[in-house]
C-alpha cells in the first residue's frame, strides 16, 4: 500500500521523538529495518536457487521425467527465469559532459584534497552539466545487489556562482554525504536511502510480470524506510556542513550557503525569465550560458540580494525536506547571516581556465538543440498573440468588448507592453464582472508588485472564487509580509499553502483515472454544447457511439472532470498495439468540454463500463447511424 505525505510525516514526526528520546535504540532499529530490505532480497534470491536446486535434483534423478512433472518444471524454469530479470535492474549513469584531469588539471587537484579531507569515496567520472547544483551519485553496478559507480556531477552555472573556496565547500558537503569522517553508519544509511527509492523508481518502469515480488515490497518498504531514516537524513546535512566547515572553514562555508540561495532566485527569477522574453524579437534560440556566466560574475543587486536572503531566512525547516531551512543550518554553523563578499574569481574561471569558452559553448549547442525547435513554435505564437493584440485594439476603438476579450486585451498588454499599461484594463473588466477570479488575481499581483497593500483584497478574492490561485497567491502574501517585516502573518500563509497542498495532493489521486466504483452523474451540458461537441465527434468515421458523464468529486467539485467513453470501430489489424490507445489520446486533446476530461474506449475488456455509462440519464449524445 502507498504511503501518503500525511502517513509519512505522522510517521517521521514519531520517530524523531523517540531518537531524541534514545537514540541508540533508534539506531539499533534503523539498523534491522535497513538489514530486512536486504534481508527480502536473499529470500527471494535463495527461493530462486532452491528452484534451481528442484529442477537440477529432479532432471538428474529422472523423476522429473513424467509428463506432468516435467511441466511443472518448465513452469518452474520460466518463474525463474522471469524472477532473475526482475531483480537484474540497471539504473542510468548522470547525464553531462565527461572532464578528464588533462582538460581540467585544477579541479581534479581541489576534488583529490576534499576527497582526502573527509574521507570521501573514490570518484569514477566528473560530469559538467547545466544545472544550478553539485552532486555525488552513485549508480549500483549490480542493481539490487549495488557495488557503487561514484559520478561528481558539477554544473557549470554554480561555478560561475562561485568562489574558488566557496565550491570546495559545496565539494566537501556532497562529498561528506558519503564519507567516513563523521560516522559510517549515518553515510551507509545515507548511501542505501537513495539507493532504495532509485531502484522503486526503476522497478516500477519494469514491465516484467516477476517484478511484482519486488514492486508491492518496495512501494511499502521505501516510504516507510525513508520516514524512518528520515531524522538520521536531516542530521547527515548537519554532518556535511560540518564536513564543508572543517575543509573551508564555518564562515566560507556559510558565505557558500548563502550565495548558492540567492544566486539560485536570480537564475530562476531574472535571469531565466528575462532569457525566455526574448522569443519575443527572436525566432532563433540564443545561447544562454555565455550570457548566464556574464550576468553571475556582474553579481546580483545589493538590494535584491538582501530581499532575497530575507526570504530564506524566515522559511522554517518543513516536515517533508531532509534539508534544514537556511537559518538552521547557519545557526550549526555557529555563523550570522550575511551578504558575501562580490566574487572577483568565480570557481569556473579559476577551475576551468582555458578550456571555458569551449565547454560553455558545449553546453550552449547542446540546449540549443534539446529547446530550439520549441522556442521557433513559441516565437510563431507570440506573433500570431500579436496580431490578435492589434485586432482587440482595433476592435475596442470600434465597440465595446465581452468580458472574455477584454480579460484577453489585458492581458496581451501585460505581456507586450507592461503591468501599468495593463493594470486599467484589469479593473476593467472587474468593472463588467467584480466576480472575475483571473482579473482580480491580476489586479492584486499588480499592485503587490508595486509594494502596494491595496492589492490584498484582490488576490483574496480570488484565491476564495478559485482554488487554482491558492498556491502562486499564497507565495504572493508571504513574500509581500515579509517584505513588510510581518513574518507571523507570513506564515500563516505558508501554512495555508502547505495545507492547501495536501487537499491538491489528494485530489489528484480522485482525478487520475475512471473506475468502476467511482460515481457518475449527468454532464449537466446545455443543449448547445452537446451539440457542438456531437459535432466534432462525427467526423471521426471510428467512433461507433459515445457516451459523456461527469464523475464526482470530493474534492474541488466546481471543477468538472467529464469521462467520455466511446465504442470505436477499427480494423482487427489497428486493434492491436497501441493504435485504439492513440486515438483515445489524439480525442482527448481535440475534443472541448468546458473542464477536465477523460477518453476511455469501450471495448471488449470494458463491457462494465458501457453499462456503467448507460445507467445515467442523458449520457448518450453521440450514435452513428
Amino acid at each position: 500500500m502507498d504511503t501518503t505525505q500525511e502517513e509519512f510525516d505522522s510517521l517521521a514526526r514519531r520517530v524523531e521523538d523517540a531518537a531524541r528520546r534514545n537514540p541508540q535504540a533508534y539506531k539499533l532499529k534503523l539498523l534491522m529495518l535497513a538489514l530486512a530490505g536486504y534481508a527480502y532480497l536473499f529470500f527471494v534470491l535463495a527461493l530462486l536457487l532452491t528452484l534451481a536446486g528442484l529442477l537440477l535434483w529432479g532432471f538428474v534423478s529422472g523423476r522429473g521425467l513424467n509428463g506432468i512433472t516435467v511441466k511443472i518444471e518448465i513452469a518452474l524454469l520460466v518463474f525463474a527465469y522471469i524472477v532473475a530479470r526482475s531483480m537484474w535492474v540497471r539504473l542510468p549513469p548522470p547525464e553531462g559532459l565527461p572532464l578528464s584531469e588533462q582538460r581540467a588539471p585544477a579541479l581534479f587537484e581541489a576534488v583529490g584534497e576534499i576527497k582526502r579531507t573527509v574521507d570521501g569515496p573514490d570518484v569514477h567520472a566528473v560530469l559538467l552539466t547545466e544545472e544550478f547544483n553539485a552532486s555525488v551519485v552513485q549508480i549500483p553496478r549490480f542493481g539490487l545487489f549495488g557495488w557503487p559507480r561514484n559520478y561528481l556531477v558539477i554544473g557549470l552555472p554554480l561555478m560561475h556562482a562561485l568562489s574558488p573556496v566557496q565550491f570546495r565547500a559545496v565539494l566537501a558537503h556532497e562529498f561528506g554525504h558519503l564519507a567516513g569522517a563523521h560516522g559510517r553508519f549515518g553515510s551507509w544509511i545515507y548511501r542505501i536511502r537513495v539507493t532504495w527509492y532509485q531502484l522503486m523508481e526503476a522497478l516500477e518502469g519494469r514491465q516484467h510480470w516477476g517484478s511484482f515480488l519486488f514492486n508491492r515490497f518496495f512501494r511499502w518498504y521505501v516510504p516507510f524506510f525513508g520516514a524512518y531514516s528520515f531524522v538520521l537524513a536531516r542530521s547527515h546535512e548537519y554532518q556535511a556542513d560540518l564536513c564543508a566547515a572543517e575543509a573551508v572553514g564555518a564562515r566560507e562555508a556559510a558565505d557558500a550557503l548563502i550565495s548558492v540561495e540567492v544566486n539560485g532566485v536570480h537564475l530562476a527569477e531574472k535571469f531565466w525569465s528575462d532569457h525566455y522574453d526574448k522569443v519575443k524579437n527572436q525566432s532563433d534560440a540564443p545561447a544562454p550560458y555565455t550570457e548566464m556566466a556574464k550576468s553571475l560574475r556582474a553579481g546580483v543587486r545589493s538590494d535584491e540580494a538582501q530581499r532575497w536572503l530575507n526570504d530564506a531566512l524566515t522559511a522554517e525547516t518543513g516536515s517533508a525536506d531532509t534539508h534544514p531551512s537556511l537559518n538552521d543550518r547557519l545557526a550549526a554553523l555557529g555563523q550570522a547571516p550575511r551578504l558575501p563578499d562580490p566574487v572577483t574569481e568565480s570557481a569556473a574561471q579559476f577551475y576551468l581556465k582555458d578550456d571555458l569558452a569551449g565547454l560553455t559553448e558545449e553546453l550552449n549547442v547542446l540546449w540549443k538543440e534539446r529547446v530550439g525547435a520549441d522556442w521557433e513554435e513559441q516565437h510563431r505564437h507570440v506573433e500570431t498573440a500579436r496580431q490578435e493584440l492589434t485586432e482587440l485594439n482595433q476592435k475596442a476603438d470600434a465597440e465595446s468588448l465581452t468580458i472574455e476579450d477584454a480579460y484577453r486585451r489585458a492581458c496581451l498588454i501585460e505581456e507586450f507592453e507592461s503591468d501599468e499599461n495593463a493594470l486599467p484594463l484589469y479593473r476593467e473588466v472587474l468593472r463588467l464582472n467584480e466576480n472575475h477570479a483571473a482579473a482580480n488575481f491580476a489586479v492584486g499581483r499588480i499592485l503587490m508588485s508595486q509594494n502596494e497593500d491595496d492589492g490584498v483584497p484582490f488576490v483574496e478574492r480570488a484565491m476564495e472564487m478559485d482554488a487554482d490561485y491558492v498556491f502562486a497567491g499564497c507565495e504572493i502574501m508571504r513574500r509581500h509580509l515579509v517584505g513588510k517585516g510581518d513574518t507571523i502573518a507570513a506564515e500563516k500563509y505558508r501554512r495555508r499553502a502547505s495545507q492547501h497542498a495536501q487537499v491538491y495532493e489528494m485530489a489528484q489521486a480522485e482525478r487520475a483515472g475512471l473506475s468502476f466504483v467511482d460515481t457518475y452523474v449527468s454532464h449537466n451540458l446545455s443543449d448547445k454544447e452537446v451539440e457542438q461537441l456531437r459535432q466534432q465527434l462525427m467526423g471521426y468515421g471510428e467512433i461507433k457511439e459515445a457516451y459523456l458523464v461527469r464523475k464526482e468529486l470530493k474534492y474541488f467539485p466546481e471543477k468538472p472532470l467529464y469521462a467520455l467513453c466511446v465504442r470505436l470501430d477499427l480494423p482487427w489489424h489497428k486493434q492491436a498495439g497501441d493504435k485504439e490507445s492513440e486515438f483515445i489520446q489524439h480525442l482527448v486533446s481535440a475534443v472541448r468540454v468546458p473542464g477536465e476530461l477523460y477518453c476511455v474506449a469501450l471495448n471488449s475488456e470494458n463491457k462494465r463500463m458501457r453499462e456503467i455509462m448507460r445507467g445515467v440519464p442523458n449520457s448518450l449524445i453521440y450514435q452513428r447511424r
